[in-house]
């Protein structure tokens, strides 16, 4: 899955600069972390143990138990994966 933009500023400071970089993320392909990356510096890592935290959104992604249609914005259609399930 491609890295996709977040409105998170890269908190690197290169030369004591702030980096200008605003960070891509994506699910990790092997785990249930999420890498990022700054795409200005190279800066990058890993996410993990956010299942039940303060910023796990799945359940609003997902409307709480409304259905089990996730919201998803017109950016997202290029990521869904319209298999049929069986």
């Amino acid at each position: 899955m491609a890295p996709n933009p977040t409105n998170v500023a890269c908190r690197r400071r290169p030369r004591h600069v702030p980096c200008p970089g605003t960070i891509v993320a994506a699910p990790a392909e092997d785990s249930d972390a999420i890498v990022w990356t700054c795409p200005e510096c190279g800066d990058q890592g890993w996410i993990s143990g956010w299942h039940g935290s303060p910023w796990d959104r799945l359940d609003e992604a997902f409307g709480e138990g409304e259905d089990d249609e996730p919201d998803l914005g017109a950016a997202d259609f290029d990521e869904v994966d319209e298999r049929p399930v069986n």
